[in-house]
Parts: structure tokens; sequence; C-alpha cells
């Protein structure tokens, strides 16, 4: 068993990443049929593999092709986000007990210890079960590769080729960009359809998706749509394109579609609700992966809430389009190849006088790198060159919520989980009211976070 000591003035909840942002759901579609089927078994026994082990052991053989991947070799660690989005990564069998801070941030290792320590609170954390951290692979934050019905055994298997390696670049808590590796077996599989089936639709959505972002390359988004107009993962390859292009009437229509199809969960917009309130007017906020980005992005463009919030996505900076149109309203750039902890650490640098807020979504790795730099403000983590009292503005911002009870009533186990992302808000309320001697109000907060730790899974209350 491993301890993990979590404080909180930035991270506790950063990496429960209860959501287990689980967001995806992985489905897969019948070429003769709208509907979709979830695929349990299958998905299943892929998550197991992807989150326990990230390996990647296939071989497929068709007629002329022998396909080869090779295993990783390292199994991620419990205090790795495996960007399973939206909340940090801890199993649902965690136990979690309150202990008093340290120093800011200050990490060390024993055997069996590992501390990352906070101002505010530190917790202590006590795995009991690694392989349950992740069960179900529709609680992955990846674009959810769906596999056509009348395709041949050889075909298919490199779709569940293609399927393992993009779960495996999306599930990594350093770097949205795919690695080499990763992306040269992506692209092998994408120049075995051109061969074998270049007129599916396999063939067209895989080298759109391999692409990352590549606006370049939309003929084959909407050639895979002409052939699968209902398929869930084209619409959520054309929300982010439009997005790059900056064309809202038609993302409007693309986040309608994955609401509809609850790809968007609604009590997510709870969630995003808070997110863009936590940022003062014409402010700045970075997101890190799917729920985060697309429910905001819903909230502003389909709900007309705070669409004056500035949002910047982290996953999207792969496109060069898009970091060319943000450099064009002002923003600065590091000279980096993989959109990574070194490109977001030197991103946040390079535009520090932008007052950046940073979602709590973000994997531990990252926020690790500027954690001398950040404060907690609601649901966010605003940057700078020294990190600021934010009491009264917090305590305004949680006095003003909407849908404040809501917090500890989520009733999906996403946003269970990804509740506790609320947390380092009220414990630096709660901290804030003892320094106060404000008995009343630290009952209150206690209560609260009890609440939403019981719903997060991170405490057993009798």
């Amino acid at each position: 068993m491993k301890f993990l000591y979590l404080t909180l003035s930035v991270i506790f909840c950063t990496q429960i990443n209860c959501q287990i942002t689980g967001q995806e759901q992985i489905r897969i579609t019948n070429s003769n049929s709208n509907n979709f089927e979830t695929i349990e078994e299958k998905v299943i026994e892929q998550a197991d593999t992807i989150s326990n082990e990230l390996e990647l052991s296939n071989k497929v053989k068709t007629k002329n092709i022998e396909f080869k991947e090779k295993k990783s070799a390292e199994k991620p660690s419990l205090i790795e986000n495996k960007n399973i989005e939206g909340v940090s990564t801890l199993p649902s069998s965690t136990k979690i007990t309150v202990e008093k801070p340290q120093s800011i941030v200050k990490q060390s290792k024993s055997e069996d210890l590992e501390y990352i320590e906070i101002s505010t609170e530190s917790l202590k954390i006590q795995d009991k079960s690694l392989d349950d951290d992740v069960k179900n692979a529709k609680d992955l934050d990846i674009p959810t590769i769906n596999v056509e019905g009348n395709l041949k055994q050889g075909q298919k298997q490199l779709g569940t080729s293609f399927f393992k390696t993009k779960v495996a670049a999306n599930s990594q808590s350093t770097q949205r960009s795919p690695t080499y590796q990763q992306q040269t077996e992506m692209q092998n599989v994408v120049n075995q359809y051109k061969k074998t089936a270049p007129n599916s639709f396999e063939y067209h959505f895989y080298k759109y998706v391999a692409g990352n972002y590549n606006v370049g390359l939309i003929e084959d988004l909407n050639e895979a749509f002409k052939l699968n107009p209902k398929n869930v993962d084209v619409q959520i390859q054309y929300a982010a394109y439009n997005f790059i292009k900056n064309d809202h009437e038609n993302l409007k229509q693309n986040l309608d579609f994955l609401l509809e199809n609850k790809k968007i969960e609604k009590e997510l917009l709870i969630y995003a609700k808070h997110l863009l309130e936590s940022v003062p007017t014409s402010g700045i906020l970075l997101t890190h992966g799917f729920d985060d980005t697309y429910s905001a992005l819903y909230v502003q463009n389909n709900l007309n809430i705070r669409p004056d919030v500035q949002l910047i996505s982290m996953d999207f900076m792969q496109s060069e389009y898009y970091r060319n149109s943000l450099k064009s309203i002002g923003f600065s750039f590091p000279i980096f190849l993989n959109i990574d902890v070194n490109f977001f650490k030197s991103f946040c640098e390079l535009n520090k006088t932008k007052n950046l807020q940073i979602s709590m979504t973000f994997p531990k790795p990252y926020l690790q790198e500027i954690e001398s730099n950040i404060s907690v403000l609601g649901l966010t983590l605003i940057y700078g060159e020294n990190p600021i009292n934010l009491a009264e503005r917090n305590e305004t911002y949680f006095n003003e919520m909407e849908n404040s009870k809501m917090i500890a009533n989520f009733s999906t186990v996403k946003m269970k989980k990804l509740s506790s992302n609320y947390l380092p808000l009220l414990l630096s309320l709660k901290k804030e009211y003892e320094i106060q001697e404000n008995k009343a109000k630290v009952l209150e907060m206690n209560k609260l976070i009890d609440k939403i730790k019981f719903q997060a899974g991170l405490i057993n209350m009798k």
C-alpha cells in the first residue's frame, strides 16, 4: 500500500481525478442502424489494460499485413492522473484523513510514503486497490473511436489497435500530444486502411483523428460524416474543429448533438457554470480535457452564460491553426513540439500578465511545475508571480453560487467524483473561518466537506 500526502492549496482535487473524467462512453456503431450500443465487456477489458499498464501489445495479422505493437514498460503510479479527466486519480476505495499543513509544497519519499504538502491542509490517502482505479473505458477522457459493423476481421483488429493507442495517448499525465511511438502506430494503422479499405469510414475518420486537430484534413472528417452522419465521435471532432475555426453556429449544433446523445451529461453543466463563474469579467480560463472543455463551451455558446470568458484548451493546442489564432490576439507560445508539462509551464510564464486561471482538471504533474505561483479561486487556480490571498473573493463566490446545494448531491458517478474539485475552495474557506474564530461557519464547512468526500468515494461514513 502507498500513502500519498496531498495538500490542498492546489492539488488535492486536481488529482483526485474524481471526474474520472470519465467522460467518454465507448460505443460501437452498427452501420445499418442509428442506434448506439455500449460494449461493456470489450471496453472494460481495454480500460483495465490501459489504466493498469498502458501497454499496447496487439498482434494484427491480415492477408499481407503483420502489425505489431510494443509494450509500454511503465505502470502508472497512483499519484498520476491518467487523464481520466476532471478530478484526481484516486480509486473509489480510497481512505482520507486530514493532517495539519507544513510547508507550501514539499516533496519527499521513503519506501512507503510520498508527500506533497501545500499550504492549506494535507490529506493522507491510503490506496486499497490500484487495480480498481479505472473499471470502465466509458470513464476515459478520449475521443471514443467507434468501430463499424461490416468490416473484415483484420480491419476490425486494426481499428482496435488504433483505439487502444489513442486511449493510451490521451491517458498520459504529462502531455496531450501522442508520443512519437504512439503517433507512428496510429499512422501505420491509417496506412493499412488506405491499402485495404480506402473508402471506409475507418480510413477517413482515423486519418483525421491521427492528425491531432489538423484542420487541413477536414475533407476526411467530412467523408467520415457522409458514411456515418450519426456517429458521436465525428460530432466530437466537428465541435473541436468549429471551435478552432471560430464557427459558433455549427459549434452549437455539434454541442446540442453531444448533449442529446449523453456525451455531455446534464449535471456536468452545473459544474461548468460554477467553473466559468470562477473567472472574473473577460478573464481567461485554461481547460484540459473533454469534460471541462466541452461542457464550458456548451454553457457559453448554447446557454449564453459567461461568453465573455476566453476559453483556451490545452488539448486543442496540438493544432497549429489554433496556436496561430491565439498568437494573433496577443498570446505568446514556447517553441516546443509537444504539448506537455514543459510547454504548459512556459506558456504560463510567457503570459503571466494575463491572469490565467487554470481548471482543476489538470493532472498533478502540470500543477507541480507552477505550484509556487498559483492560488485557489473558485474551481480554478489563478496564476501569478506571487500567490495571493483570495479569501474574500472565494467567500463571495461561494455565497453567490447557483445550485450550491447540488455540489453534495450529484447523482451520476462522474459528477460524484468530479465534486471533489470543490474541496480546495471549501477547505480554504474553512481555514479562513478558523482564523476568524467563526465556529458556526467552520461547522458548516466541515459538514459540507464530509458530504462531498463521501460522495466522491474518499471516505466512508457510518
